[in-house]
């Protein structure tokens, strides 16, 4: 073989790399879209559960169970509006009711037997309304609504900051699971024109100068995986670490 052919046959096969497939399922080492893959260093066994799998509905629910912060705005806001119910029912008159019966045996006389009663049988029903109005109340019941108001809004913020974070770091999984299966079959491409390379250079039909050059770019693919494989253990650890409540 000559010298030219080799070099077209190293063009074709460095195309043949760059146009891999961007697709995961063809890579049994890398989880499925959505799948939250097993901790590093662990292998799944036949009595080992199988790893979890979580759709977007999934995420954003754990993270509302999980979110210290998010937890903290929302009992802010439920705590901002008691206070205005009681700042509410300060305003409110307080009413008292008190009712009596006095009973004396009759002795067949106009008068009683006890003289300390109206009559034989007495019947007392006392009712008291009071309200207090005073501009420092409706002030305190405006200052209420208003932190209300204010707590009302952070616990949205909170929400919605919490929805971004879960969406990002969900998505940033999936992409760095893609992105780690395509490195992984380029490096596994590159692996074999390597060892094509070097057959070749044994038998005489390419120069060591390709062979130099296929060692070169299998060492950039298997440097990419390495990173490939950081991001996504990485990206891994933020979501798990935001929907899980044990680590």
């Amino acid at each position: 073989m000559s010298h030219a052919r080799a070099s077209r046959i190293f063009t074709l096969v460095t195309l043949t790399l760059c146009l891999t497939p961007w697709t995961l399922a063809q890579s049994p080492a890398a989880p499925a879209p959505g799948g939250l893959p097993a901790p590093s260093g662990t292998e799944q066994s036949g009595n080992q559960a199988p790893p979890v799998t979580l759709t977007l509905e999934d995420a954003l629910q754990r993270a509302r169970v999980n979110s210290p912060q998010f937890h903290a705005a929302v009992t802010e806001a439920g705590i901002a509006h008691e206070q205005k119910v009681q700042g509410r029912a300060a305003l409110l008159p307080s009413v008292t009711y008190s009712a009596q019966y006095f009973y004396t045996q009759g002795n067949g006389t106009p008068a009683g037997r006890f003289i300390a009663n109206n009559g034989v049988h007495e019947y007392v029903s006392l009712g008291n309304a009071h309200q207090v109005v005073a501009l420092a109340q409706f002030a305190e019941y405006r200052r209420a609504s208003a932190a209300e108001a204010l707590a009302r809004a952070r616990a949205e913020v909170a929400a919605r900051g919490l929805v971004v974070t879960a969406v990002q770091s969900y998505y940033g999984l999936v992409v760095a699971q893609r992105k780690y299966a395509t490195a992984q079959e380029a490096a596994g491409e590159a692996q074999r024109f390597l060892s094509i390379s070097q057959a070749l250079e044994r038998g005489g039909e390419v120069a060591h100068s390709d062979v130099i050059k296929a060692q070169l770019q299998a060492n950039d693919r298997q440097r990419d995986f390495q990173e490939a494989q950081l991001a996504m253990e990485k990206a891994r650890l933020s979501l798990a670490v935001l929907l899980f409540p044990t680590f």
